[in-house]
C-alpha cells in the first residue's frame, strides 16, 4: 500500500512537471525557448508595415518582411520578422517565430 501511494506521488509531479515544459512544435521548436505559433497578417517592405510590438528587421534591412500575430497568455502580440529566401507566405498561413531570439527567424508552420 505505501509504495502505491508513493507511485501515486511521482506520476502527478512527473505530470505536473511535463505540463510545464510546454509544447514542442514539430518536433524541435520548444516553447519553453520562446517558440509561439503565429498568423502571417502582412508581409512586404518594412516601412510598409504597421507597427509592432517587437521589430526583428535589423540593418541593413532587407526584405520582404513579414508581421506576424501571436498569442502568449491571454495577451495577443505582433512582430515583425524576415521572410526566408525562396519562402513564399500568404497573409493568414500559420508560422513559427521565436518572441526571445530575433536570429532565429521565422518557420512555415509543417516545413520541419
Amino acid at each position: 500500500m505505501r509504495h502505491k501511494a508513493r507511485d501515486t506521488a511521482l506520476s502527478a509531479l512527473t505530470l505536473m512537471l511535463s505540463a510545464c515544459a510546454g509544447p514542442v512544435y514539430l518536433g524541435k521548436y520548444a516553447y519553453a525557448e520562446g517558440w509561439r505559433e503565429a498568423v502571417v497578417t502582412e508581409i512586404g517592405p518594412h516601412e510598409s508595415l504597421d507597427r509592432a510590438w517587437k521589430d526583428c528587421a535589423g540593418a541593413p534591412a532587407e526584405g520582404p518582411f513579414a508581421r506576424v500575430r501571436f498569442q502568449y497568455g491571454r495577451n495577443l502580440y505582433t512582430m515583425i520578422v524576415a521572410v526566408p529566401k525562396g519562402v513564399s507566405l500568404e497573409p493568414g498561413e500559420s508560422v513559427l517565430v521565436n518572441s526571445n531570439d530575433c536570429r532565429a527567424g521565422l518557420v512555415v508552420a509543417g516545413s520541419g
